[in-house]
């Protein structure tokens, strides 16, 4: 194990080389793996992990953080379709919505709606033939 490594792990924190914040390791993505002499390894990423997934979603998205962080405020922490408080448990989780054609962001939904659009491939025709469908069939919702 490189000696910077082993001391990361030892005092247990690290300085993100994107925030510069000092962190506690387990905001880092660690991974073990085996070199090819079969001598194993870890590796702990520079990055943390809100900053890789910052540095993913404007990829992506074209999101900046602060873009994600106006969206936020502007929405109140709520899904812009179903008005659900944004949260970390796995209906809640927040998702970045965006057109797949132009990449433009739309808004931040619950796991759930950002789900169902994409099943529903974007497409406003199937979505009110979904609400027709209900609407017929009777809903208990």
């Amino acid at each position: 194990m490189r000696k910077n490594i082993k001391e990361a792990l030892e005092r247990g924190w690290k300085i993100c080389a994107t925030c510069g914040q000092k962190k506690p390791v387990e905001d880092f993505y660690i991974r073990k793996d085996k070199q090819k002499n079969g001598e194993e390894y870890t590796s702990i990423r520079n990055s943390c992990k809100e900053c890789v997934k910052a540095k993913i979603r404007l990829r992506v998205t074209g999101w900046s953080p602060e873009d994600y962080e106006r969206a936020w405020i502007l929405q109140g922490g709520k899904c812009a379709i179903c008005g659900c408080e944004l949260g970390s448990s796995r209906y809640t989780k927040p998702a970045a919505d965006h057109d797949h054609k132009t990449g433009k962001l739309r808004g931040i939904l619950c796991l759930q709606c950002n789900t169902a659009l994409g099943l529903l491939k974007d497409s406003p025709y199937r979505l009110e033939s979904a609400i027709r469908y209900l609407e017929e069939h009777g809903s208990n919702c």
